[in-house]
């Protein structure tokens, strides 16, 4: 009769500790989550970077921009993309896909004094100094 009373009491004791521990997610793990996932950084494509940048002047030529900006802020590089130095001037030209989806026009995007953050992708190698940067995508 002990034996039974003490597997009665074990069975009840498991049966209790294991519906106690579910996996159900709490309140406060499912805001962590959520925090986790939006300051995760973006992955960024090869190539390019995600920059905070003040324009310092734009030329138009031909129907295309070319921007000279200084780099206040870089936020985040993709694989095999060519360095950039927060302080330092960077030409890039305004992105023909960039042009034809603005809602507003370019000139008024890209006042002298603006401050954007942007995306820009380095086109050549890291090693080229002929390349050249483009803004693929205003944030």
């Amino acid at each position: 009769m002990k034996r039974h009373f003490i597997i009665f009491i074990l069975f009840i004791s498991t049966f209790f500790l294991f519906s106690c521990c579910s996996t159900k997610e709490t309140g406060t793990q499912n805001e962590v989550t959520k925090m986790l996932k939006k300051t995760r950084p973006v992955q960024l494509p090869p190539g390019t970077a995600e920059i905070s940048a003040t324009v310092l002047s734009v030329n138009y030529e031909n129907g295309r921009g070319v921007c000279v900006m200084r780099i206040d802020t870089v936020h985040g590089y993709g694989p095999a993309t060519k360095p950039l130095a927060e302080g330092g001037q960077i030409e890039a030209e305004i992105d023909r896909v960039l042009q034809e989806k603005a809602t507003e026009s370019i000139s008024k995007m890209f006042k002298k004094g603006v401050h954007k953050t942007l995306r820009v992708r380095y086109s050549g190698s890291k090693m080229e100094k002929s390349g050249k940067w483009q803004i693929i995508s205003i944030r």
